[in-house]
């Protein structure tokens, strides 16, 4: 089969998952024009990425190659932004978002597990099979955002704003 190995589409959900967990941060720091403070960021990621995908392509490590952007990610642009958001924007200390990543982060692996292990004792296979999958991947993820998410205020929020915007 031309599958990818399923260490590599692990190593391609992290990298999606760092990815979009930056892109928050990343839209209000560009949103308020913090462009010149963030100047260089581009360059050390860069810097940081391409010396681990070299050791790593000359290890002979292609997902190394992939968790090389995921490291530049996380341990060069993600605190950099984090950075220059809090210094320049907020009025407290970033370690509350990175408190909020974790837990966001904690439950998406958790949700991506027990997605995966549903699925894998599923026997069924073919178009019957797929639809069965299909179904679990929309349902399980959803039903354990909700319960994990529930005790949040950002999460009682979003019923707040529904209630008065009915009232309008």
């Amino acid at each position: 089969t031309n599958m990818l190995p399923f260490s590599t589409v692990i190593c391609l959900v992290v990298l999606f998952v760092v990815n979009q967990n930056r892109g928050a941060v990343g839209m209000y720091k560009d949103a308020l024009g913090m462009w010149y403070q963030d100047r260089f960021k581009p360059v050390c990621i860069s810097i940081v990425n391409l010396i681990l995908t070299i050791v790593s392509a000359a290890l002979g490590y292609f997902n190394g190659v992939i968790l090389a952007t995921v490291i530049a990610y996380l341990f060069v642009g993600t605190p950099w932004e984090v950075g220059v958001f809090y210094q320049n924007y907020m009025e407290e200390k970033p370690y509350k978002y990175y408190l909020k990543m974790l837990y966001y982060f904690t439950v998406d692996a958790i949700t991506i597990v027990v997605t995966y292990l549903v699925c894998v004792c599923i026997p069924l296979q073919g178009v019957i099979g797929i639809i069965v999958k299909l179904i679990i991947c929309v349902t399980v993820p959803n039903l354990i955002f909700v319960l994990m998410f529930l005790p949040l205020p950002e999460f009682k929020m979003i019923f707040k704003r529904k209630k008065v915007n009915e009232k309008n």
